[in-house]
């Protein structure tokens, strides 16, 4: 099995066809549309079930401190792999001030997940980042209009 989160070229792998029930019922998200809600150990728990190794690391010293991250050591081969995934709660302290996911790949692409009404954009573009909003619709921003819209 493979963590079902998607890359930055929005394929979605579903190496296990329907979700099991043991994923559904633990709440453990096994895909982009089912990430928003989970807490940072819901996600560990997902790379964990696949044999994958996971290791807490401490946020950026020039960050907020807001963020729980975790560092992923995924098998490599096959093309992009997760390497860090980011948590970070609504916190007024934070730049982007809204909650949001953030998954790291090898290749240097970023997805995000986020809630478009709560999460502030700083500087922009982001480069080699794809957005979804909380169903994991893929979504962009329009600097012109300071407005997100859906694919």
């Amino acid at each position: 099995m493979q963590i079902l989160l998607c890359d930055q070229t929005d394929v979605i792998i579903e190496e296990i066809g329907a979700l099991s029930p043991q994923f559904r019922q633990a709440g453990i998200p096994r895909s982009i549309e089912t990430v928003w809600g989970n807490s940072l150990d819901d996600l560990k728990a997902s790379y964990k079930m696949d044999g994958w190794t996971v290791t807490d690391k401490a946020p950026r010293a020039s960050s907020s401190g807001n963020a729980q991250i975790f560092a992923v050591d995924a098998p490599q081969g096959g093309g992009p792999v997760v390497k860090q995934v980011q948590y970070s709660p609504a916190n007024s302290d934070s730049m982007h001030i809204g909650q949001y996911y953030k998954f790291s790949y090898s290749d240097g692409a970023t997805v995000k997940v986020i809630d478009p009404a709560t999460y502030k954009v700083t500087g922009w573009p982001e480069t080699n980042t794809t957005f979804y909003n909380q169903a994991g619709n893929k979504i962009s921003y329009d600097a012109a209009s300071n407005t997100w819209s859906a694919h």
